[in-house]
């Protein structure tokens, strides 16, 4: 026998299920012409989907774990994992998942598979094990929808475009004025790593102090300047054998642990560049053929 609250429980995940799938044949035909929940293959792929629910419920008669706790866990990575398969499949099996885009026909589709499959896993747990625990069980289900949250987050953002910096050049003939006596305070040490000429196979390390209020290409121009009076037999070269300037991208060296580069732009100050004391920062030159 099934107690009331079960009943009662039962009764408004049953009137759920129907109005949720009565909304969708509203809006189906509205999202995608592609998206077609009611078809042959949507609909196998949801009774299959609601038959891996119900079978999970029969776990709890293995006797795995002695408790309820450990149980709740093991269905919730259970739930993960089958949500991970589920956005793999629905992504090449389902007509609409071939689009990049389709949050909305996946999100209505995994809903539907939640909906029915906790009802039918709530069912066979209960089947199974009369200690009145089925509702709280049958919230590990949540974790179903985990993983489609994670990969339309993960789409978004691929389709986010890269930030643009325009590539430095060293102004051949329009030579920067010295700098202004404002900009030369609050000194950083930092260091610079290039290489000296187009042709080097190695990259040197440059030490230099970097006032924080100075633009980045600014800093550049006359570290170059600086470097090349000092030292005229190795000079750092800026531009190819017609004169050309090359152009120069900026960025953090890479720490061991650094997932992504930090570019540099040319045109902000040492501090809006979040350029710290002690940092290394690749010049590299971009050679136009």
């Amino acid at each position: 026998m099934l107690s009331p609250e079960l009943n009662r429980l039962l009764l408004y995940l049953g009137i759920g299920l129907i109005s949720f799938s009565a909304l969708i044949s509203v809006f189906a035909r509205k999202i995608r012409n592609s998206f077609k929940p009611f078809s042959k293959k949507a609909i196998w792929y949801l009774l299959i989907s609601v038959a891996v629910f119900a079978l999970t419920g029969l776990f709890i008669a293995a006797g795995f774990f002695a408790s309820y706790n450990r149980y709740f866990i093991f269905f919730q990575v259970l739930f993960l994992l089958y949500g991970s398969l589920h956005v793999y499949m629905m992504e090449r099996k389902m007509p609409w998942g071939k689009d990049k885009q389709s949050f909305l026909p996946d999100f209505i589709f995994t809903i539907v598979i939640l909906l029915a499959g906790s009802i039918c896993y709530m069912l066979t747990y209960r089947w199974q094990n009369r200690e009145g625990l089925e509702i709280p069980m049958m919230f590990s289900a949540l974790f179903f929808i985990i993983p489609l949250f994670v990969w339309h987050t993960f789409l978004t953002a691929l389709a986010i475009p890269p930030k643009v910096f325009n590539q430095w050049y060293y102004p051949v003939h329009e030579p920067m004025e010295d700098p202004e006596e404002s900009k030369l305070k609050n000194m950083l040490l930092i260091s610079f790593e290039f290489q000296k000429n187009g042709n080097d196979s190695f990259f040197t390390n440059f030490r230099a102090k970097a006032p924080v209020d100075m633009e980045l290409g600014e800093l550049f121009y006359y570290f170059i300047n600086d470097y090349n009076e000092r030292h005229p037999q190795g000079q750092i070269m800026f531009s190819n054998g017609t004169g050309k300037p090359h152009g120069w991208m900026f960025y953090k060296k890479p720490k061991w642990y650094t997932i992504l580069t930090t570019y540099m732009d040319a045109d902000k100050t040492i501090y809006l560049n979040r350029i710290r004391e002690n940092d290394v920062i690749v010049c590299s030159r971009i050679v136009e053929n």
